[in-house]
C-alpha cells in the first residue's frame, strides 16, 4: 500500500512540475527574443567560434531594445485621444491639459468673457521648448515662444495680452 501512495505522489509531482501550454501574454517578449536570435539581427559569427554562442539567450537589455524598436516602427494606433476635461481657472477661465497626436503636452485655457482673448494653447515639446498660441476674439491667431510662462493656468491675462499685442504689431 505504501508503494502505491508513493507512486501516486510521484506521478502528481511530475504532473505539477510540467510546464503549462504557453499563452499569448508573452507574445511580444517571445517575438523580441526570436528577433534578437535571428541571423539578420545579430553579428555574423566567425567560422571558428563556438556555435552555441550564436544560439544564446538574449540579455534583458537586448530584448528591451528590440521591443523599443518595434514600438517606434509601429504604425500609429487608431485609438482616439480622450476629450479634454476642463477645470476652473482664475479670471473667469477654464483650463485643460491633454496630449496631442505627436505626444506633446498641450495646455488649453479658455476665457469666458475677456474682450480680446478667446483661448490660449501652450504646447510643451520639451522641458524648455514651449510655444504659445493665442486665439483672439477678432479671429487673429498669434504664435510665440512661451518663455517666462511656467503655468498657463495661473498666468495673468494681462501677461497674455502683452504677448499678443507685442507679436501682432510686427
Amino acid at each position: 500500500m505504501h508503494k502505491i501512495h508513493s507512486a501516486v505522489f510521484f506521478a502528481a509531482l511530475l504532473a505539477g512540475c510540467s510546464s503549462p501550454p504557453t499563452t499569448n501574454t508573452a507574445t511580444n517578449a517571445r517575438s523580441a527574443i526570436d528577433d534578437v536570435n535571428t541571423p539578420s539581427s545579430r553579428a555574423e559569427t566567425p567560422a571558428n567560434s563556438d556555435p552555441q554562442a550564436a544560439n544564446r539567450t538574449p540579455t534583458k537589455a537586448e530584448i528591451m531594445q528590440k521591443l523599443r524598436e518595434k514600438a517606434l516602427n509601429a504604425p500609429p494606433s487608431n485609438v482616439p485621444l480622450p476629450k479634454p476635461q476642463f477645470k476652473a481657472a482664475p479670471e473667469n477661465s477654464v483650463m485643460s491639459t491633454t496630449m496631442n497626436g505627436q505626444g506633446a503636452v498641450v495646455e488649453t485655457r479658455m476665457f469666458r468673457n475677456d474682450p480680446q482673448i478667446d483661448k490660449v494653447e501652450m504646447t510643451w515639446k520639451g522641458p524648455k521648448d514651449t510655444t504659445l498660441k493665442i486665439f483672439l476674439k477678432n479671429g487673429q491667431n498669434v504664435e510665440t515662444r512661451a518663455d517666462g510662462i511656467k503655468d498657463l493656468g495661473t498666468t495673468p491675462v494681462a501677461v497674455i495680452r502683452r504677448l499678443a499685442s507685442r507679436n501682432t504689431s510686427k
